[in-house]
């Protein structure tokens, strides 16, 4: 699985995500959706809800908020979808992480 990169300290761009079920959209009309990450040494670092920008087609959103960004190294995502009917959980992906590594920058002088 290919990953996205961020520089360290930098909020743009958003993190968008197209959510797939056997290669289709999975419609998130009634659900909920967090973001959850851990950095390398397996800590939590990221549980947030994510907004949902197109539910029939699947996309939701987060904003990079400035402590997610704070430290280079590479971080494994996953997203979790509640259903409000009846809180079940729908985790993506399936299998693995998507990854996100936030490299170093120049600091400033």
């Amino acid at each position: 699985m290919s990953s996205a990169y961020i520089k360290r300290g930098d909020r743009l761009p958003t993190l968008v995500i197209q959510l797939t079920d056997g290669g289709e959209a999975f419609d998130l009309t009634g659900y909920t959706v967090q973001l959850k990450a851990r950095d390398s040494a397996g800590d939590t670092v990221i549980d947030a809800a994510m907004s949902v920008v197109d539910a029939a087609e699947g996309t939701v959103s987060y904003a990079w908020q400035a402590a997610d960004t704070e430290t280079a190294g590479g971080l494994d995502l996953e997203i979790e979808a509640t259903r409000t009917i009846d809180s079940l959980v729908r985790t993506f992906p399936d299998e693995g992480f998507l990854s996100v590594v936030i490299t170093e920058d120049i600091p400033a002088a």
